[in-house]
């Protein structure tokens, strides 16, 4: 028995040794192209009047810097900030300017080897680099597609990172806090339930059905859905689980007549009218909610744009046409007055000769 007990600690002290990871190795800084010294450069906004940092930066933080670091003296904030020309952000990715023609060509040596000790070992480098630089799917995705784009749009900026390791900290924090509370809550129940069993005579009877409890426990359920009238269910978005399908005038028509009993109509029913719900035929309700808004803007646009300078136009002209109308009835009107009062005059002097 002694035996076996030695054999089985030889055992576990072998599997630990094989399980524990190797010592980090410090990457060669013989011609190290991070100088490991995180200065902001700032200029002053004469908007914003304040200083601010430079757009043109890129930062990299001690927590990526880690797992290839001998050191632990650092283990948050950045580790190096450098400067990018300012024509890269207005690119959507560098798939078009680091290629893998660039890293054969426009490197050294020595910068090519600094750059391999961030590659994984345990595979070719050279085929690493030319699976990233080309594009291809490199361990479910592409982490230099991923890592180019947000360098271009500038989520890599040393504030960006800053904020974005304050906001992991205090998710961090907060989920222990939580995760605390729920421990905590957990140990106040065992202990509930050991007072209970240990106050209790018969253990038969403390978890057994009784009727009348269960009675309570129903009423007072109903009593708290009562006072708690639909508040979980006014906070979710329901839109993001529904989907729609676009149908032809006809196919409407025909999923009108179909008579179905019960809440609703068969999704086989549907598929006879529609040709079958696949990918190509149903949709986010999301996206319904998009093509709907941007009918509605180019309506609007297509209104104030061209409908209303039309219809301003139409009114003016028959404003024009109005009071052209006007003048010459007036005109009219002041002719046939001159006439009926020469007429008048004539009859007069006609009367008086007789």
């Amino acid at each position: 028995m002694t035996a076996s007990k030695q054999n089985k600690r030889q055992t576990n002290c072998t599997n630990s040794e094989q399980c524990r990871p190797g010592k980090k190795a410090k990457f060669d800084t013989s011609h190290c192209l991070v100088s490991l010294k995180p200065h902001i450069s700032l200029k002053w906004d004469q908007y914003l009047r304040k200083v601010v940092p430079e757009k043109e930066q890129v930062g990299i933080l001690w927590s990526d810097l880690a797992p290839f670091m001998e050191s632990q003296k650092h283990c948050s904030g950045l580790a190096d900030v450098m400067y990018v020309p300012p024509e890269i952000f207005s690119l959507k990715s560098l798939k078009g300017v680091l290629s893998y023609e660039a890293w054969s060509t426009s490197l050294t040596e020595a910068e090519r080897k600094f750059l391999i000790q961030f590659l994984p070992s345990e595979t070719d480098a050279e085929e690493n680099v030319k699976l990233l630089l080309t594009g291809q799917n490199h361990h479910f995705g592409n982490p230099f597609l991923s890592w180019s784009s947000s360098l271009c749009y500038g989520d890599i900026h040393p504030d960006a990172l800053l904020n974005k390791e304050k906001h992991i900290k205090k998710d961090e924090k907060a989920y222990h806090v939580n995760l605390l509370n729920y421990h905590s809550n957990m140990v106040e129940t065992l202990k509930s339930w050991r007072k209970r069993w240990l106050s209790c005579g018969d253990t038969e009877n403390l978890f057994r059905d009784n009727p009348s409890n269960q009675m309570q426990g129903v009423m007072q359920l109903k009593a708290t859905n009562s006072g708690m009238p639909m508040k979980v269910a006014q906070r979710i978005d329901v839109s993001k689980f529904m989907s729609y399908i676009k149908v032809s005038r006809t196919q409407l028509n025909h999923i009108k007549r179909l008579k179905q009993s019960g809440d609703g109509i068969q999704t086989k029913h549907v598929s006879r009218v529609i040709g079958g719900l696949d990918k190509s035929h149903v949709k986010p309700y999301g996206a319904l909610l998009e093509d709907e808004q941007r009918r509605l803007r180019e309506h609007w646009l297509e209104m104030s744009c061209n409908d209303l300078p039309a219809a301003f136009e139409v009114l003016r002209e028959r404003k024009v046409l109005m009071e052209k109308s006007i003048k010459l009835l007036g005109l009219e009107l002041q002719q046939k007055n001159v006439s009926v009062l020469r007429k008048v005059r004539c009859d007069l002097s006609f009367n008086s000769f007789s």
